[in-house]
């Protein structure tokens, strides 16, 4: 026999469950914090915009915000006759805002004090899942409060797009770890390849101390050398994506790669 409880209207059951969905909706002092971190990070980077900015810096947003192909290349003329010295990754958000809200201080150097913030917050959330909300708070707040980047947050030097790929790819890889999942692995090296559209081989140091972390994992040997492999891969392809297609592209049909004697991406990037 099933006993079936009916209550009414005027039963206490009814406001005491509707009580409790509303407390579960309103935020707790963890959401507060994590607010009041981003605030506070913005804050510090965006004040007194453009008060830092880089001249040389700014001119190549401009320019590559001037055409499609200066934007992809990352020319540092308007004419597009020669690219920068290094993957133009950490230009693009900045030449995208410059395209699309006119060329400004506040254009070029805002996203980088947004990637800052973004930074800070996703240190939190990663430091919160290995240790709770007040060190996840504390090693935010450090992010934030860095020196040099808080200064190079302010500015529109090229290094805050790569403090971003480095605190996603460590967000990914404590998923990874912790579900010993594949997928999460292959989000982690997906960062890392967008670390090295930013910042180049610099990029790449992350990955020996993460497959030897994954390697760790409580799974098949046979499982975690796959999953290493394949995300590996992934984050090599990835990463050298513009350079093979900059390498394909005839010479006659592009800027000149700025920085080398052989106009060419891989010697811009490898030395050779």
């Amino acid at each position: 026999m099933t006993t079936v409880l009916i209550t009414d209207a005027t039963s206490p059951t009814v406001p005491y469950v509707a009580a409790t969905a509303t407390a579960r909706r309103r935020p707790g002092p963890w959401v507060w914090a994590l607010v009041a971190l981003a605030v506070v990070t913005f804050a510090l980077t965006a004040w007194g915009v453009g008060g830092s900015m880089s001249e040389y810096y700014a001119s190549i947003a401009l320019s590559m915000s001037k055409s499609w192909p200066n934007f992809f290349f990352g020319s540092v003329d308007p004419a597009g006759t020669v690219t920068l010295d290094k993957i133009p990754g950490s230009f693009w958000i900045p030449a995208l805002s410059a395209r699309l809200f006119g060329f400004s201080a506040a254009a070029v150097i805002v996203p980088n004090a947004l990637a800052a913030t973004g930074a800070a917050v996703i240190t939190a959330i990663t430091a919160r899942r290995w240790a709770g909300p007040a060190a996840g708070i504390v090693a935010g707040a450090v992010v934030a409060t860095t020196p040099v980047l808080t200064a190079v947050a302010r500015s529109n030097q090229p290094e805050t797009f790569f403090v971003l790929a480095l605190a996603l790819t460590a967000w990914a890889a404590t998923k990874a770890l912790d579900r010993r999942s594949l997928g999460w692995l292959v989000l982690a090296g997906v960062f890392i390849a967008a670390g090295f559209q930013t910042y180049m081989l610099e990029s790449w140091a992350v990955w020996p101390a993460l497959a030897a972390a994954y390697l760790c994992t409580r799974q098949p040997w046979l499982t975690r050398l796959v999953h290493l492999a394949i995300s590996g891969a992934a984050s090599l392809a990835l990463s050298l994506a513009w350079i093979v297609v900059v390498a394909l592209i005839p010479a006659s049909e592009r800027p000149y790669i700025g920085s080398t004697l052989s106009n060419s991406p891989w010697e811009m990037v490898f030395g050779a």
